[in-house]
This record gives structure tokens, sequence and C-alpha cells, in this order.
């Protein structure tokens, strides 16, 4: 009885299958172009998803940008010749020699599955599963699978057989994220598409008619399964031997984690560089709206280079370890956090902007971007004490002040603050000191508090504010950069970005150019999409960036700031600064090449730091 209802079912199987293949013959009305004419409509495949690709400064691989559909097109000529086979045994044995569609297949296809009480070989070819990959989606319906059946024939005449394996072996989904055989092949083994064995090709070509029943992850017995048909077919097309199918078996084991083979944006530099590509006005290109970039950076196969350099990085990190006492990014600050009520934790940040261009050569962000994704670098608006204190330097300079001009550092000292709080404005000398007369020179070199608010008063504080806005900080009045007597003392909050930025200034002789992280996008083909392109801007007179720096200088020779001298001959110039409540500290300086800031305070809160 058993084996009578399975003949039936055939019988009815091969019947359908038939009259689909019929019906196929004729053209349904709606594949044509247009009421009235007889020919059919063209057979486009759109462009294929790829993920992004962001380059270092070296061009070597910093981070690739993908979210759902990881996909990285391979051609045809460079997968290994059992590859090919593997996918062709089990999917489309009949490939090179049908029309786009295989009644001996269908049929084939039906009694073996009627005979086996479920679904092991499909009836679609290759070329069919491409018209419904891309044109047709997976509904299924007799009406449907002659328009798939009629649009595969079609594109059979319209592109080489060649081109049509190369589509679907870039287009196919193997689960877990992975969109075509080079994306499987380092999602399954950590490898390239080019370097699969038969046994992992044969694995691979298993998963294609139901990755998810056949995860090899949460399914490995199915898994093994479904490779063990797949060689067993490389046998029957005589691709491999038994003797060699049986070694494959047992050498190739099924994969127990997915591998992650390429660097994700998942550090500081590559996440900002995705977070401007998002947002900045300049990439309009790649979208209007944020969705429309996120879909552009993840689908379009682009290639951004950056103004990264990983050595650079890395000495920075050293650099930070090496003088803080870190665990894992963070130090103990002894202080306990506002915000918590529980000891206080702290962290650095590092960043160097190239002079003459503004391009950002690294970004120490955070204590780990796994732990603290904010970026202490971009995003971490703090006061910058007594480094602010330049500023009000390169103010008096422009007026045509002189380094040697006396002023007195007597402390405490009390200013009229009418419009201010408190009025009146006190304050004092960090190192507690009455303070003297000196030059501008000495007053630097000592840090005087109450010498800089009296300069900054002759400056005018707009003036200095102004001259701070013009070297390269973006701050507003919200975040203290306004006119308040303490503007010299640093109150405002700036990134240490900014700051590195505007001390870059000085050192390219005036000359502003704004920090940048992306030097060139190109798409999939190599056109040229974006290119950076220098605006230098002249700020201040050489004379005055100048003098600066030679105030600086021997602030690092014999002031504050001698902590930072280089010892090898290299000129260097820069300033310190710490937060009157220590919650801060910092120190931004420069050499003719490189001007770097470093910041060291609380993470989440401002509170008292010892380190």
């Amino acid at each position: 009885m058993r084996i009578a209802t399975k003949l039936a079912l055939v019988i009815v199987a091969s019947g359908v299958v038939l009259a689909v293949a019929v019906g196929a013959m004729a053209v349904p009305a709606r594949l044509l172009d247009d009421a009235g004419t007889a020919e059919p409509r063209e057979v486009s495949l759109g462009p294929l998803a790829q993920r992004s690709y962001v380059y270092a400064v070296d061009d070597s691989l910093l981070a690739v940008l993908r979210e759902e559909e990881n996909r990285q097109p391979v051609k045809l000529g460079t997968l290994p010749q059992h590859v090919i086979d593997a996918v062709l045994a089990v999917e489309d044995a009949g490939f090179w020699v049908h029309d786009g569609f295989d009644v001996r297949g269908m049929l084939r296809a039906f009694r073996t599955n009627v005979e086996t009480g479920g679904i092991s070989q499909g009836g679609s070819t290759i070329a069919q599963q491409l018209v419904k990959l891309d044109l047709l989606g997976t509904e299924q319906t007799l009406d449907r699978k002659v328009e798939e059946i009629v649009l595969a024939s079609r594109l059979e005449k319209t592109m080489t057989k060649e081109e049509i394996l190369s589509r679907y072996l870039n287009t196919v989904y193997f689960g877990n994220h992975s969109y075509g055989i080079q994306a499987a092949a380092e999602t399954y083994f950590g490898v390239g598409a080019e370097d699969l064995t038969p046994g992992q090709a044969a694995l691979l070509a298993g998963l294609i008619r139901n990755p998810s029943s056949s995860n090899p992850i949460r399914f490995p017995e199915r898994a093994a399964e479904r490779r063990d048909t797949a060689l067993d077919r490389l046998v029957d097309v005589g691709a491999l031997t038994e003797d060699e199918a049986t070694f494959w078996r047992e050498a190739t084991p099924v994969p127990e984690q997915v591998h992650d083979v390429l660097p994700k944006a998942d550090d500081y530099f590559p996440s900002a560089v995705e977070g401007q590509l998002l947002t900045d006005p300049e990439f309009e290109f790649l979208g209007d709206t944020r969705k429309e970039r996120r879909r552009s950076l993840d689908r379009s196969g682009l290639r951004i280079y950056t103004t990264y350099d990983a050595q650079a990085q890395a000495m920075a990190e050293a650099a930070r370890d090496g003088n803080l006492p870190l665990t894992n990014g963070v130090f103990d600050s002894f202080s306990t956090n506002p915000e918590t009520g529980e000891p206080g934790k702290g962290s650095a940040a590092v960043v160097s902007v190239v002079p003459d261009t503004g391009a950002v050569r690294y970004m120490v962000g955070g204590p780990g971007f796994d732990r603290w994704e904010f970026n202490l670098v971009t995003q971490n608006k703090r006061q910058t004490g007594s480094s602010f204190k330049t500023y009000t330097l390169a103010t008096l300079m422009e007026q045509g002040h002189s380094p040697r001009d006396r002023v007195s550092g007597r402390g405490p000292c009390i200013f009229d603050n009418p419009s201010g709080e408190p009025d009146p404005y006190e304050a004092e000398n960090f190192e507690g000191s009455s303070g003297q007369v000196d030059t501008i020179v000495g007053q630097t070199l000592r840090s005087s508090n109450c010498a800089y608010i009296r300069l900054s008063l002759v400056a005018g504080l707009g003036n200095v504010v102004d001259m701070a806005k013009r070297l390269g900080i973006t701050s507003t009045a919200e975040d203290g950069l306004a006119q308040n007597k303490s503007l010299t003392l640093g109150t405002a909050g700036v990134t240490p970005l900014d700051m590195a930025s505007a001390y870059a200034t000085i050192a390219n002789d005036g000359v502003y150019n704004e920090p940048y992280l992306i030097r060139r996008v190109e798409d999939r083909n190599g056109k040229v999409l974006y290119e950076h392109e220098p605006a230098p801007k002249r700020v201040i007179s050489p004379q005055t960036a100048r003098l600066v720096t030679r105030v600086l200088e021997q602030n690092v020779q014999r002031g504050t700031g001698t902590a930072a001298a280089l010892g090898t001959g290299q000129p260097a110039a820069g300033k310190t600064g710490t937060h009157q409540s220590s919650t801060d500290g910092w120190f931004v300086g420069f050499t003719p090449h490189l001007a770097t800031a470093v910041w060291v305070g609380g993470l989440g809160a401002q509170f008292p730091i010892h380190i």
C-alpha cells in the first residue's frame, strides 16, 4: 500500500512538473514590457550588497563595516575546482548542459523527495534560484514557479554560465549572516574561499538548501549529514573517489563556533570614522538620513582610507600604560565618585594631530572600547586648567605685547565681577605663594593664576574667547567658553581633540587646518567619491605663533612642563593644566611634526584624582 501511494505521488508530481514546464513555454503577460508588444522584459540583476572597508594611513585594513548582510564577492577563477564541484553536485548537477530549467532534474527531485518522505533534493536550477533570490522572493505558487522558469531561461541567454555561477556563489545565503562563499568560508572556517578543502566545501554546499536547520553551530549532527551527502554526490559525479570522500569525512570536523577574521569598527578611531560618515554633511553623498547612510556603508562596498597610524597608536598606548598605574586601562583614584558614592575610577585620553595637514594620527579614547564606548578624545569636554592660558598668551602676542612685559602675580587676587558669579571673583595661585612681579615668560613658567587673570583682562576676555576659536576650539558659551573672569584658568569644557588641534595651529606658524580622519572614499569599482581637500587658513601671524612657541619651549625646558622634555635635541613646547579641584589633569604640547593632547581624569564624573 505504501509503495502504491508513493508511486501515485510520483506520477502526480511528474504531471505537475510537466505542466509547469509546458506553461513556461508561453511568456506570461506580466513579463512583457508594454501592452501590445511581444518583447519580453529584460532580466536585470542589481548590484550585490557587500561590506565596506576602512584602511589605515599605510592602506592596511583597520575595520570592516557591515550589519546583517556580510558579503564580499570573489571572482570565479580564484575558487578551487572542488568548491565549484561541490555546489554544483548538490544544487544543480546538470548546470553546464541545461538552458535554465531542468525537467529531468525536477522529476528526479520530486521522485527522491517522495521516496525519502522529505525534501532531500530541490528541483530548481542555479539560474532559477538566482532569479528567486534577486527578483522574485520566496513565495511558492504554481504561477510564481512558471515565472521563475521563464526568467531563468531568459537569464541563460543574457549571461554566460560562468557569470551565472559566479553571481550565484556570491549571492546565496549560508547562515550566520554570511552571504556568498567568501563570507561563509570566513565565518565557519576562518579562511578565504580560495583555501577551502573539499570537505569544507562539501559542508558549505550542504548548508545552502536550508542554512537554518543545518546550522553547524546549533545542529552539528544535521550539518554532518549534509556534508556527507554532498561528498556522496561528489563521488556520484566523479569529482571524488570513494577513498577521498571517506578521508574528507574524517578530516573535516563540523565547526563549533563562528569566526571573526576581519576587524570590526569596535575601537575608538574606526568608530569615530563611522560616526563621521553617518552624520557629517561633508558625506551627504552617502544619503540624506542616518538610515540611508547606514545602508550605504553596510551594503555599497566602499573603500574608506583614513589618517590612522597603527604604530603611533601602539606607542601612545604604551606611553599611557607605562606612566599610569592602570589595570585594563583604568586606575583607582582613591576619591569618591559623587555620582555613585563609590571609589572613583579614572582613565586617560591621548590624541595627536599633524600640524601642517590636520591629520589625526591616532586616538587613545578610553580604557577599552569593549568596556567604555564613550570616546574621551572626541566627546569628553573637560576643564583644561592652565593649558588654556596659552590662548591668553597668543592674544597678547597678537596685540603686539612682548613676552618680556611684566605683570604682577601676587595673590590671592580679587576682581570685581558685576555681571558674573561670584561677585567679587577671587582666585589664588596654585602654588599658594604670594607671587611677584615678573615677565610674561616668568609667569607662564610658574603658571601664575593671578598673573594670567590680570593678563586676560588686559587682552580682553572677548578677544581671548575669539583667539581660542580661531586656533581651533569649537566649544560654545554653554560649555563655558565665555567672557568669565575664570576663563584663562581653563574653566571651559574642551575636548582633547580640540586642544591638540589648537596647539597644532601654533606649531604650524599660525595656520589652522581642520582636524580630519578620512582621506578618501572610493566606491567598489575604485571611483573616488570623496577626497579630503586641505583648506589651510591663517588665523594668527607667524610672529605671534613663534613667540608663543618660544615661551612654551622654555616651559618644557625649565617650567611646569619639564616632564615632557624629549632629551634628544628635538624641540618641544607645551603647557600643563590642572583643574583647581584636581579633577582634570592635562598636558598639551607639540614638536614641529606633531601636536598632542593628554588628559587624565575621572570616568563618567568629575572627582579629585590621585595617581
